[in-house]
């Protein structure tokens, strides 16, 4: 109860204060409430780009995402300081789709919905924590001319505190430069949940005056550590009255000393350079004197307008590096083989390992800038080949042996591959979109292996030729792509496989609409050769396998002060047990909108999780993934949060959330995976602070 009156006396402060945190607010706020797919408004974005120029006196901060395949000018946005739902925090809700919780943040977790992936490069096939890793391509290249710090921060319950910090700036002409640490220690509601996370990520993109080179570069270090339980020993029956204990760490566990740990070093650097001829244009001073301009040197990089190019353009050439390493290790000091299907060689203590190293080169050329979606470029090509070179190691560490690397050796397996592609796109009065692409694999390791490849189609067509927010889309995908290391060969003190799989075929169609706020998308997908995880192995599936999928979002607004976002699923999969998706899951948040003392924008409200009933995927921690069962359901409960969001100033974003506030009501058996209930009641708080100069 008093840490509850402290938070609440901290949130009254702050609405009072008029200049928290030494801050003046400068611009207007955003308004828009049509959203690409990072919450950004894209008209809005342009408005503000073009009337602002991205200084620091406006609060406005630019940055963009590196594209791999795609070259050319960056298509810049800009940092949202609006306050709409901040109280989304955890990685789980991030890009707003649904996902397990297994009870404590930094656990592996799955999706609850299908996802069409056409990515035929190399991938180990295993990466537990993919939704906490930096990479290249979820990384923000800031484009500003002043310092750029946030600091972000949450305490929750039973000490969980999750900590980011950032900064970014321009240390010379067209060179940004920035550095990120997130770090998560959240000891977990249940015994045997501890997480540890270290994230750190360097970065740096430069563009030259005459924008005719363009580099970005990073370094990225990921380090996830977490406890494995095993789930709790108690059964489904006993579950709901054991979770209702107030010390949940006094339930049985499977597990007592196992732990994962995943270390990850990687570097990138992608340059690319233009090859043409810039137009000069006449200009004429009051009438009287008349000059030859070059369009392209009055313009401010630093600021973040950067106009798409004028003249003849001959495209560019681009290089990428990426160089991945990292290293998974399962540890079980305690060893009960009660736990374990099979014991293979130490009855004592388990030390599974494996190593990957990727090497990754991609060179293409581009004739056309292919940045921001509406360019008015009518042509656009894109030709070139990635070559992947990869090294596998894996094998139950033997911590006795005379000589572990000749011990390894035999563990081994390198992969090499050559991808040559290509990527077309025309664009038609800024209203008509055709693409079109396709990418082929050749193994010359292993020759025997079939040809993979991929293709694509897509239409689409907008309304308004001045923005993308609303139109229609139509896409068709196929996908053969070979299976993955990690599900042909594995090798630990519990589970051995080798064997050879057929490609897996893909064949994807979905159609969808923006318009005034609505995102309607429909999928289907069939799966040929479909490979999935039983407790034992991988197998994979002669029959065919069929998914559908449609998806409806929309934030509804009532009488100025009332908002509620919604996001509905619907899943149908034939009852088989290979990948079993809820059939209907949803996600409601009815909510006031209005401003505290004309200087504070507030949020309160409610919001409501549901999922049906279905096969839910067991967790295996020994092997770090999810695998396929037909032996129980789960899911049919209702998750409840009550949630206050605030900004105040533009510079800060506040939430306090009660999590699963009605743990009490409706019973204490939440669990969304067997074993690992979802925390009960629980109050949140987290704060986004800005600094712009």
């Amino acid at each position: 109860m008093r840490k509850c009156q402290r938070y609440l006396i901290f949130i009254f402060a702050l609405c009072l204060s008029n200049v928290c945190f030494g801050q003046i607010d400068f611009g207007s706020d955003t308004t828009d409430t049509s959203t690409d797919s990072t919450g950004i408004g894209i008209e809005e974005e342009r408005s503000i780009a073009k009337r602002e120029g991205g200084s620091a006196n406006s609060g406005t901060v630019f940055y963009f995402y590196e594209n791999p395949i795609n070259v050319g000018l960056p298509e810049l946005r800009f940092v949202d300081t609006t306050k709409s739902l901040f109280h989304r925090y955890s990685p789980y809700m991030r890009d707003n789709r649904f996902r397990t919780d297994r009870g404590n943040v930094g656990l592996a977790t799955e999706d609850l919905e299908f996802t069409y992936a056409d990515n035929i490069l190399f991938s180990y096939g295993k990466s537990p924590f993919e939704l906490y890793r930096y990479t290249p391509f979820n990384t923000k290249f800031y484009q500003n001319v002043n310092p750029y710090v946030e600091l972000f921060y949450v305490m929750g319950k039973e000490r969980e505190q999750d900590f980011r910090v950032l900064f970014a700036q321009n240390v010379w002409q067209g060179l940004n430069v920035g550095a990120e640490l997130n770090v998560i220690n959240s000891p977990g509601v249940y015994d045997r949940a501890y997480t540890r996370h270290n994230n750190v990520r360097v970065f740096s993109n430069f563009i030259s005056k005459d924008r005719n080179y363009r580099a970005v570069a990073g370094y990225y270090f990921n380090r996830f550590e977490s406890n494995e339980s095993g789930g709790i020993t108690v059964s489904m029956e006993e579950a709901a009255t054991a979770t209702s204990y107030s010390n949940k760490k006094t339930i049985p566990v499977r597990l007592a000393r196992a732990e994962n740990i995943w270390a990850e070093n990687s570097f990138y650097l992608k340059q690319s350079y233009h090859f043409g001829i810039h137009r000069k244009e006449r200009n004429t001073n009051d009438g009287a004197d008349t000059t030859d301009v070059d369009v392209d040197v009055n313009v401010d990089v630093d600021a973040g307008i950067i106009p798409s190019r004028s003249g003849v353009n001959f495209g560019y050439l681009s290089h990428a590096l990426e160089v991945t390493r990292f290293r998974t290790m399962y540890n079980d000091r305690m060893l009960d083989p009660e736990n374990y299907r099979a014991i293979y060689r130490d009855p004592v203590q388990t030390q599974d390992s494996t190593f990957v190293g990727l090497f990754r080169n991609t060179i293409s050329w581009n004739f056309g800038d292919a940045t921001s979606f509406q360019n008015a470029q009518f042509f656009n090509l894109s030709v070139g080949a990635i070559v992947d070179w990869a090294n596998v190691g894996t094998g139950d560490v033997d911590t006795i042996h005379p000589d572990p690397v000749s011990y390894y050796a035999p563990f081994n397996r390198t992969y090499n591959y050559l991808y040559p592609f290509a990527r077309l796109r025309l664009n038609y009065q800024n209203r008509y979109f055709l693409t079109a692409g396709t990418t082929y694999q050749a193994d010359y390791h292993r020759p025997q292996k079939p040809l993979a490849f991929s293709a694509n189609i897509g239409f689409d067509y907008m309304f308004d030729r001045t923005t993308s927010d609303e139109g229609l889309f139509a896409e068709l995908n196929f996908s053969d792509a070979q299976p993955r290391p990690f599900q042909e060969f594995y090798i630990s003190n519990s589970h051995r496989w080798d064997h050879s799989f057929q490609n897996t075929q893909t064949l994807h169609l979905a159609v969808g609409a923006r318009w005034k706020g609505f995102h309607l998308r429909a999928e289907h997908a069939t799966f040929y050769n479909y490979i999935y995880l039983t407790p034992e192995r991988f197998l994979q599936n002669s029959d065919p396998l069929s998914v559908f999928k449609a998806t409806l979002e929309k934030t509804f607004k009532f009488w100025s002060i009332m908002a509620f976002d919604t996001r509905l699923v619907y899943q149908l999969r034939p009852n088989e047990t290979p990948m079993q998706l809820p059939n209907f899951s949803t996600r409601n948040a009815l909510y006031f909108d209005f401003t505290l003392l004309q200087t504070t924008p507030v949020q309160v409200g409610v919001e409501m999780y549901y999922n049906t009933p279905y096969l839910s995927r067991f967790y295996s921690p020994e092997l770090g993934s999810f695998f396929d069962q037909s032996e129980l359901e789960i899911g049919g409960f209702t998750y409840v949060d009550v949630f206050l969001n605030l900004r105040v100033q533009r510079r800060a974003n506040v939430f306090v959330k009660w999590a699963n506030a009605g743990a009490d009501w409706l019973g204490y058996d939440y669990m969304m995976t067997r074993g690992y209930p979802v925390v009960g009641r629980a109050l949140i708080f987290g704060v986004l602070w800005r600094f712009y100069d």
